[in-house]
């Protein structure tokens, strides 16, 4: 089994994701000294310092915050995380972890592993369709992904499809204009889907693959299109982590499409009346 452990909501350093926007936070002791620092977007680090004390398969579920999010959707400020890592395993054990979780519950609701999203029937029955980033990308808009590891191949590539390049773009850029408006929007409504194996500049700390190092064992899981977890696995040591958005999986189970209709006290209604 997993140990389920606590880690602090409020740090120095709360993360290193450039798309990721922390939100300050500040405090004072009896002495009135001021401490700033940052209310975390996961409990990542923390739980990753537990892991180098040699602490064993260990979970946590906890509140988690980021700034530019949107109110509503699948999006809150202010949402919850279950995240958990396996030492001595790998990402590959992790999408087994996901299919296992997301199976088990609507099995556990409706006695069988599946679901009815927006009036579409989903079958989570493992295990799930998988597709690599790579061949997403050539399937979905013709894009060879090893003939863009640099910017300036990645415009060209772009200038061939005829596809817009935003004015000062990186590669990032390019790389999510592809990923939203070619590859999310194909992926099946019936069934979940894992997309795995993203680029190096989308690696984060996540391990490269031995056989190609320019693509890291990094996956996200997507049911009826909403992504619903982030996982890798990590540099070192050897071991797999994931975390889950668990108000997006209530939706999904519960046939909510709104976040806001799922919380009693979405931001929505505390910050926009």
């Amino acid at each position: 089994g997993f140990l389920e452990v606590s880690t602090p909501m409020f740090v120095k350093l709360p993360g290193m994701e450039p798309y990721l926007n922390p939100l300050p936070y500040s405090f004072a002791d009896e002495k009135n000294k001021r401490y700033k620092g940052y209310v975390i977007t996961s409990p990542e680090y923390s739980l990753k310092k537990l892991l180098s004390l040699g602490f064993p398969k260990l979970f946590e579920i906890t509140k988690v915050f980021r700034q530019n999010e949107s109110f509503g959707g699948a999006h809150n400020p202010e949402f919850t995380l279950i995240e958990w890592y396996r030492p001595h395993s790998d990402y590959r054990r992790i999408m087994k972890d996901t299919e296992e979780l997301v199976s088990g519950l609507a099995t556990m609701l409706y006695g069988k592993p599946a679901i009815t999203y927006c009036g579409t029937k989903i079958n989570l029955t493992p295990p799930w369709l998988k597709i690599s980033v790579k061949q997403a990308f050539k399937k979905y808009a013709g894009i060879n992904l090893d003939q863009a590891k640099t910017l300036t191949q990645f415009k060209a590539l772009f200038r061939k499809n005829k596809y817009p390049i935003p004015h000062q773009a990186t590669w990032d850029d390019l790389f999510y204009y592809v990923f939203l408006n070619f590859i999310e929007p194909n992926f099946p409504k019936d069934k979940p889907v894992i997309i795995y194996d993203y680029p190096l500049p989308q690696a984060a700390l996540t391990k490269r693959k031995s056989k190609d190092s320019f693509y890291a064992e990094r996956f996200e899981a997507y049911i009826a299109g909403i992504e619903i977890c982030n996982a890798f696995s990590e540099l070192t040591d050897w071991t797999g982590g994931i975390a889950l958005g668990i108000e997006r999986l209530e939706m999904l189970l519960l046939n909510i499409k709104d976040i806001n209709d799922l919380l009693a006290l979405p931001a929505k209604e505390l910050w926009k009346k």
